[in-house]
């Protein structure tokens, strides 16, 4: 009996996965590399530790 396997698709873009490599990851290679650089992205409108370090605004965090 030759079952039929239902394509997998990226659940970022929707494209069919073709290699084996993105059916094991889950996604498509394009697609890993943006939400990589995504999870290192501060979120939107949340200022980074270097952008703060910049304006030069120290907060003593262990004076009352």
């Amino acid at each position: 009996m030759n079952k039929r396997v239902k394509p997998l698709n990226c659940p970022v873009c929707n494209r069919q996965l073709k290699s084996q490599k993105s059916i094991e990851r889950g996604m498509g290679p394009v697609c890993a590399i943006k939400l990589l650089e995504k999870e290192n992205e501060p979120p939107k409108g949340q200022m980074s530790i270097d952008e703060y370090l910049q304006e030069g605004d120290e907060v003593d965090m262990w004076s009352s």
